[in-house]
């Protein structure tokens, strides 16, 4: 279990900052517009996986958080595929999204995201991988902010295939959204501390 914070700057560019603790470790992962850093208790590791892991939860964390508002960023190419009933027997319209060269950090993914038909509300998604992997996310309830309805509870199961959850994997609670918070100017930077 993670109790993590989240701060994301959209404008000029993309920043990110992610705060937690692990056992008795403070980790912090940067994302500054051009590069990324994970800290441990302040300190930058130079691990070329702590680098990769920033990079990917920096980008990766932002895109779920923003779902499915993200669907129009540019790269995206998305086309509907018509209505499912869910595994759990509600009724859904489908939207296939993959990336275009040069967008996304993952090219492979294919994601499909299942609106209730309507009122457009997101209830959930299926992402296919490399190698056949599939996942599935239900979107449980949302938190008014800004005037958007953001996920509030999110649950991830394993699956072998489109629309079909297996074994609950996660639970993620998203709370206290707030938008055009003032933040330092030197809030993402990255400083080591040793």
């Amino acid at each position: 279990e993670l109790d993590q914070h989240l701060d994301y700057m959209m404008k000029p560019e993309f920043r990110a900052k992610i705060t937690y603790m692990l056992h008795d470790t403070a980790i912090t992962l940067i994302h500054d517009g051009q590069k990324v850093g994970k800290l441990y208790n302040g300190k930058v590791s130079n691990e070329q996986k702590d680098i990769d892991g920033a990079w990917n939860s920096s980008f990766g964390s932002q895109f779920v958080m923003c779902m499915p508002y993200k669907l129009k960023d540019p790269g995206i190419k998305a086309e509907y595929v018509g209505q499912v009933t869910l595994a759990d027997g509600v009724p859904a319209q489908v939207v296939k999204t993959s990336f275009m060269k040069g967008a996304g950090s993952n090219p492979d993914h294919i994601w499909y995201y299942y609106f209730e038909p309507g009122t457009g509300k997101l209830l959930a998604n299926s992402l296919q991988g490399k190698n056949n992997y599939w996942d599935y996310t239900r979107y449980e309830q949302f938190e008014k902010a800004g005037g958007l309805q953001m996920i509030a509870l999110r649950k991830g199961y394993a699956a072998d295939s489109l629309n079909k959850p297996g074994k609950l994997t996660s639970e993620s609670r998203h709370f206290n959204i707030v938008f055009d918070k003032e933040l330092p100017k030197d809030y993402f930077k990255i400083k080591d501390g040793k």
